[in-house]
Protein backbone atom coordinates (compact mmCIF):
# COMPACT_ATOMS: atom_id res chain seq x y z
CA UNK A 1 0.00 0.00 0.00
CA UNK A 2 1.41 3.50 -0.79
CA UNK A 3 1.23 6.36 1.19
CA UNK A 4 1.13 9.58 -0.05
CA UNK A 5 3.04 12.71 1.61
CA UNK A 6 3.49 10.48 4.72
CA UNK A 7 5.92 12.69 6.28
CA UNK A 8 3.40 15.07 7.36
CA UNK A 9 1.47 12.20 9.12
CA UNK A 10 5.05 11.05 10.86
CA UNK A 11 6.19 14.55 12.19
CA UNK A 12 2.96 15.13 13.61
CA UNK A 13 2.62 11.74 15.26
CA UNK A 14 6.29 12.47 16.25
CA UNK A 15 5.56 15.94 17.59
CA UNK A 16 2.73 13.83 19.67
CA UNK A 17 4.99 11.55 21.01
CA UNK A 18 7.26 14.01 22.47
CA UNK A 19 4.72 16.19 23.73
CA UNK A 20 3.04 12.71 25.62
CA UNK A 21 6.45 11.76 26.86
CA UNK A 22 7.34 13.97 29.79
CA UNK A 23 9.59 12.27 32.39
CA UNK A 24 8.50 9.23 32.99
CA UNK A 25 7.46 8.15 36.78
CA UNK A 26 9.06 4.56 35.93
CA UNK A 27 12.33 6.45 36.08
CA UNK A 28 11.86 8.56 39.13
CA UNK A 29 11.48 5.57 41.30
CA UNK A 30 13.59 4.66 44.13
CA UNK A 31 14.88 1.45 44.85
CA UNK A 32 16.10 0.29 48.07
CA UNK A 33 17.75 -3.07 48.98
CA UNK A 34 16.76 -4.78 52.08
CA UNK A 35 18.86 -7.94 53.60
CA UNK A 36 17.26 -10.17 56.51
CA UNK A 37 19.39 -11.80 57.83
CA UNK A 38 18.70 -15.07 60.46
CA UNK A 39 20.52 -14.35 63.75
CA UNK A 40 22.54 -17.03 65.12
CA UNK A 41 20.41 -17.51 67.98
CA UNK A 42 17.06 -17.99 66.24
CA UNK A 43 15.43 -15.12 67.99
CA UNK A 44 16.00 -12.23 65.21
CA UNK A 45 16.94 -10.79 62.07
CA UNK A 46 19.71 -8.66 61.19
CA UNK A 47 18.91 -5.80 59.02
CA UNK A 48 20.60 -4.06 56.48
CA UNK A 49 19.10 -1.25 53.84
CA UNK A 50 21.15 0.26 51.12
CA UNK A 51 20.24 3.88 50.33
CA UNK A 52 21.72 6.93 49.22
CA UNK A 53 22.29 10.06 51.35
CA UNK A 54 19.82 11.66 48.81
CA UNK A 55 17.15 9.75 50.47
CA UNK A 56 18.37 10.68 53.74
CA UNK A 57 18.50 14.63 53.29
CA UNK A 58 15.28 15.00 55.55
CA UNK A 59 16.51 13.48 58.56
CA UNK A 60 20.22 14.90 58.13
CA UNK A 61 19.45 18.72 57.27
CA UNK A 62 15.58 19.31 57.21
CA UNK A 63 14.79 21.55 54.47
CA UNK A 64 18.37 21.30 52.87
CA UNK A 65 18.82 21.05 49.00
CA UNK A 66 18.93 17.32 48.18
CA UNK A 67 22.06 17.33 46.67
CA UNK A 68 24.38 19.14 49.80
CA UNK A 69 24.23 15.90 51.92
CA UNK A 70 27.09 13.85 50.97
CA UNK A 71 28.43 9.95 52.51
CA UNK A 72 30.13 11.36 54.96
CA UNK A 73 27.78 14.39 56.62
CA UNK A 74 25.27 11.40 56.43
CA UNK A 75 27.80 8.68 58.58
CA UNK A 76 27.93 11.43 61.09
CA UNK A 77 23.92 12.16 61.31
CA UNK A 78 23.51 7.83 62.20
CA UNK A 79 21.64 8.98 65.55
CA UNK A 80 19.19 11.17 63.27
CA UNK A 81 18.94 8.63 60.58
CA UNK A 82 17.57 6.13 62.90
CA UNK A 83 14.43 7.59 63.74
CA UNK A 84 13.53 8.53 60.29
CA UNK A 85 14.38 5.14 58.70
CA UNK A 86 13.37 2.20 60.81
CA UNK A 87 9.90 3.36 60.79
CA UNK A 88 9.88 2.73 57.11
CA UNK A 89 10.25 -1.18 57.55
CA UNK A 90 8.26 -3.10 60.17
CA UNK A 91 9.03 -6.73 61.04
CA UNK A 92 6.07 -9.00 63.48
CA UNK A 93 4.86 -11.92 64.62
CA UNK A 94 1.64 -12.25 64.33
CA UNK A 95 0.60 -8.61 66.05
CA UNK A 96 3.69 -8.95 68.05
CA UNK A 97 6.05 -6.35 67.12
CA UNK A 98 9.87 -7.28 66.38
CA UNK A 99 11.41 -4.38 68.67
CA UNK A 100 14.44 -2.45 66.15
CA UNK A 101 17.88 -1.92 67.96
CA UNK A 102 20.24 0.80 67.38
CA UNK A 103 21.38 1.55 63.51
CA UNK A 104 24.92 2.55 62.19
CA UNK A 105 25.64 4.02 59.14
CA UNK A 106 28.69 3.18 57.12
CA UNK A 107 29.81 3.74 53.61
CA UNK A 108 28.85 0.69 51.84
CA UNK A 109 31.94 -1.54 51.19
CA UNK A 110 29.83 -2.45 47.37
CA UNK A 111 29.47 0.89 46.37
CA UNK A 112 31.00 4.15 47.96
CA UNK A 113 28.45 6.23 46.60
CA UNK A 114 25.80 4.45 49.25
CA UNK A 115 25.03 3.78 52.65
CA UNK A 116 24.49 0.68 54.85
CA UNK A 117 22.42 1.35 57.98
CA UNK A 118 22.02 -1.34 59.52
CA UNK A 119 20.20 -2.97 62.65
CA UNK A 120 18.89 -5.89 64.74
CA UNK A 121 15.44 -6.63 65.44
CA UNK A 122 14.11 -8.88 68.10
CA UNK A 123 11.30 -11.13 68.28
CA UNK A 124 8.96 -12.17 70.94
CA UNK A 125 10.32 -15.70 70.18
CA UNK A 126 12.97 -18.47 70.89
CA UNK A 127 12.90 -19.63 67.78
CA UNK A 128 12.11 -17.06 64.73
CA UNK A 129 10.36 -18.93 61.63
CA UNK A 130 7.41 -17.49 59.96
CA UNK A 131 6.87 -13.65 60.33
CA UNK A 132 5.83 -10.48 58.22
CA UNK A 133 7.62 -7.81 56.77
CA UNK A 134 5.59 -4.38 55.97
CA UNK A 135 7.30 -1.89 54.39
CA UNK A 136 4.16 0.57 54.52
CA UNK A 137 6.29 3.39 56.41
CA UNK A 138 8.89 2.99 53.75
CA UNK A 139 5.51 3.13 50.71
CA UNK A 140 4.14 6.14 52.92
CA UNK A 141 6.90 8.51 51.70
CA UNK A 142 6.35 7.89 48.05
CA UNK A 143 4.55 5.48 46.62
CA UNK A 144 6.37 4.73 43.46
CA UNK A 145 9.03 3.16 45.61
CA UNK A 146 10.23 -0.38 44.98
CA UNK A 147 12.49 -2.81 47.96
CA UNK A 148 14.36 -5.53 46.51
CA UNK A 149 14.30 -8.04 49.72
CA UNK A 150 16.84 -10.58 50.62
CA UNK A 151 16.44 -13.02 53.05
CA UNK A 152 18.96 -15.21 54.13
CA UNK A 153 18.72 -18.31 56.62
CA UNK A 154 21.13 -20.92 57.34
CA UNK A 155 20.15 -24.10 55.98
CA UNK A 156 18.19 -22.73 53.54
CA UNK A 157 18.15 -20.93 49.87
CA UNK A 158 18.37 -17.20 49.39
CA UNK A 159 15.31 -15.87 48.56
CA UNK A 160 14.60 -12.65 46.91
CA UNK A 161 11.81 -10.76 45.45
CA UNK A 162 10.67 -7.42 44.75
CA UNK A 163 7.92 -5.39 46.68
CA UNK A 164 5.84 -2.42 45.61
CA UNK A 165 3.37 -0.05 47.23
CA UNK A 166 0.29 -2.40 45.92
CA UNK A 167 1.36 -5.22 48.31
CA UNK A 168 3.43 -3.85 51.03
CA UNK A 169 3.02 -6.78 53.57
CA UNK A 170 4.98 -9.82 53.11
CA UNK A 171 4.93 -12.79 54.70
CA UNK A 172 7.60 -15.21 54.82
CA UNK A 173 9.18 -17.96 56.47
CA UNK A 174 12.68 -18.99 57.31
CA UNK A 175 12.72 -22.61 56.95
CA UNK A 176 9.88 -24.51 54.23
CA UNK A 177 8.14 -23.47 51.42
CA UNK A 178 8.25 -19.64 50.51
CA UNK A 179 6.17 -17.17 48.17
CA UNK A 180 6.58 -17.71 44.15
CA UNK A 181 9.12 -14.69 43.05
CA UNK A 182 8.17 -14.35 38.96
CA UNK A 183 5.04 -12.63 39.52
CA UNK A 184 6.42 -10.53 41.11
CA UNK A 185 9.08 -9.62 38.49
CA UNK A 186 7.24 -10.09 35.27
CA UNK A 187 4.38 -7.47 37.38
CA UNK A 188 7.18 -5.03 37.91
CA UNK A 189 8.40 -5.44 34.64
CA UNK A 190 5.01 -4.43 33.12
CA UNK A 191 4.58 -1.58 35.30
CA UNK A 192 8.31 -0.09 34.02
CA UNK A 193 7.30 -0.31 30.54
CA UNK A 194 3.18 0.76 30.46
CA UNK A 195 3.43 3.44 33.67
CA UNK A 196 6.14 5.53 31.44
CA UNK A 197 5.18 7.24 28.08
CA UNK A 198 8.63 7.22 26.85
CA UNK A 199 8.28 3.85 26.33
CA UNK A 200 5.48 3.62 25.02
CA UNK A 201 6.85 6.50 22.45
CA UNK A 202 9.45 4.37 22.16
CA UNK A 203 7.87 1.37 21.21
CA UNK A 204 5.14 3.24 18.75
CA UNK A 205 8.00 4.84 17.00
CA UNK A 206 9.66 1.73 16.33
CA UNK A 207 6.79 0.28 14.68
CA UNK A 208 6.01 3.23 12.77
CA UNK A 209 9.72 3.03 11.39
CA UNK A 210 9.65 -0.83 10.91
CA UNK A 211 6.31 -0.58 9.12
CA UNK A 212 6.80 1.83 6.58
CA UNK A 213 10.12 1.23 3.80
CA UNK A 214 10.52 3.25 0.47
CA UNK A 215 11.25 1.54 -2.16
CA UNK A 216 11.10 4.18 -4.62
CA UNK A 217 9.27 7.65 -4.89
CA UNK A 218 6.77 6.71 -2.31
CA UNK A 219 6.23 5.22 1.04
CA UNK A 220 4.82 1.74 1.36
CA UNK A 221 3.51 0.06 4.03
CA UNK A 222 5.06 -3.16 4.53
CA UNK A 223 3.26 -6.85 4.44
CA UNK A 224 2.16 -8.12 8.25
CA UNK A 225 4.48 -11.04 8.19
CA UNK A 226 7.51 -8.99 7.16
CA UNK A 227 6.51 -5.99 9.74
CA UNK A 228 6.16 -8.58 12.56
CA UNK A 229 9.59 -10.59 11.46
CA UNK A 230 11.38 -7.27 11.36
CA UNK A 231 9.54 -5.97 14.44
CA UNK A 232 11.22 -9.35 16.67
CA UNK A 233 14.80 -8.91 15.36
CA UNK A 234 14.90 -5.38 16.19
CA UNK A 235 13.43 -5.58 19.27
CA UNK A 236 15.43 -8.71 20.64
CA UNK A 237 18.40 -6.83 19.40
CA UNK A 238 17.53 -4.30 21.54
CA UNK A 239 16.40 -6.28 24.82
CA UNK A 240 20.12 -7.69 24.39
CA UNK A 241 21.98 -4.71 24.01
CA UNK A 242 20.13 -2.80 26.94
CA UNK A 243 20.16 -5.92 28.90
CA UNK A 244 24.09 -5.54 28.29
CA UNK A 245 24.03 -1.65 28.89
CA UNK A 246 22.57 -2.67 32.48
CA UNK A 247 25.02 -5.45 33.74
CA UNK A 248 27.91 -3.49 32.67
CA UNK A 249 26.52 -0.42 35.00
CA UNK A 250 25.54 -2.39 37.63
CA UNK A 251 28.89 -4.17 38.00
CA UNK A 252 30.57 -0.78 37.81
Amino acid sequence: MSVRRPWLAAAVLAAALVAAARPAGAHQTAIKYVELVATSDGAGLDVTMRAQPVDLSDAVRPGADDREVDVAEAVAAAAAIGPYVQPWLQIRVGDAPCPAGPLTVTASSQDPRYLDLRWRVTCPTPALDAFTLDLGGFFAVDGKHQAVVRLRAAGADDYETIVTASTPALALRLTGARPGTAWAWIHIGTEHILGGLDHLAFVLALLLVIGLHRPGADISVRAPRATMRATALLVSSFTIAHSCTLILAALG
